[in-house]
């Protein structure tokens, strides 16, 4: 998948990131991104940990300002694991007042050491203005506080991740890492700080990436913005 960043301004850059889970045996691999130019261009795309340690790794980003992009990879020391296969960082242009885009991934394909294909599932993302559910601010929450998230619903564990649950800090803007942890019946999650919140406003964000297990997405994303003392 893909990851979704929630963001308005102009000028600005989000970093975003394909992940992979609950993949097995994939020693190769590529695909293509693609996005609607007016909106932004990736000006950078490097490998992250999910791929394996001297794995040839081969990035075309001379189009990027045309909207698309290109990675591919191959390795004899191991296979891809869980986590990110690559991190990109992606500027916002908003040219002919464009503030929205597709972030669509094409042409995947993954191997196992034979050189067999591998079946998996693509989850597309976006980078868009916040247009869903802002709840009420919550105040003087605990430096510790752990959030629960239930659903109606078991979903689909390798959609729910600390990528497409977020914490941000409303001043800074920066991400705060967080530990997002299912229940036996998927049917809720946790997510708690991997360190102690310090005093200032954060904001919760619930990403309308994330599926049932049969493969429905939310119908809107959430934000719960609230205050540490």
């Amino acid at each position: 998948m893909i990851t979704s960043s929630f963001e308005e301004r102009r000028g600005r850059t989000v970093s975003l990131s394909v992940l992979v889970s609950d993949i097995e045996d994939a020693d190769a691999g590529s695909f293509e991104l693609h996005y609607d130019a007016d909106v932004g261009y990736v000006t950078e795309a490097e490998k992250g940990d999910a791929m394996p340690e001297g794995a040839l790794f081969v990035k075309n980003i001379d189009q990027a300002r045309n909207g698309v992009i290109k990675a591919a990879w191959a390795s004899d020391d191991g296979e891809v694991k869980d986590g990110e296969l690559l991190t990109l960082e992606f500027r916002l242009m908003h040219r002919n007042r464009k503030n929205s885009t597709d972030l669509d991934l094409s042409n995947v394909q993954l191997f196992d050491e034979d050189g067999d294909p591998i079946s998996f599932n693509v989850v597309d993302g976006d980078v868009k203005p916040f247009n869903g559910k802002k709840k009420a601010s919550q105040k003087n929450i605990n430096s510790n506080k752990t959030w629960t998230i239930k659903f109606n619903t078991p979903m689909n564990r390798s959609t729910l991740n600390p990528h497409t649950i977020t914490v941000t800090d409303d001043r800074t803007g920066e991400k705060i890492p967080v530990k997002v942890k299912m229940s036996k019946d998927k049917k809720s999650v946790t997510v708690s700080p991997v360190k102690h919140y310090v005093k200032g406003s954060y904001t919760l964000t619930i990403n309308d990436q994330i599926q049932s297990s049969h493969g429905d997405s939310l119908k809107e994303a959430v934000q719960l913005p609230f205050t540490v003392n």
